[in-house]
């Protein structure tokens, strides 16, 4: 990659690679970076094990991806 996290680069990337639109992904991070990351690619944010970081949902665990998969 040329351009570091925050760009959006590698995520878009990926959602290329994989033809795969924003929509339907969700980026998990524990970073303002990954924040920003996610929010500069276009796709959801959510925070783990960080929730002062502004998120579209939390987990506190691997476990906690599936609770919040099925409440969506």
């Amino acid at each position: 990659m040329k351009n570091p996290k925050p760009h959006p680069e590698s995520v878009e990337k990926i959602l290329k690679t994989l033809n795969v639109k924003e929509e339907r992904v969700l980026y998990i991070g524990d970073s303002e970076v990954d924040r920003k990351t996610a929010r500069s690619s276009g796709v959801a944010f959510i925070a783990y094990k960080n929730p002062g970081l502004k998120a579209d949902g939390f987990i506190d665990d691997h476990l906690g991806l599936l609770a919040f998969l099925s409440d969506g």
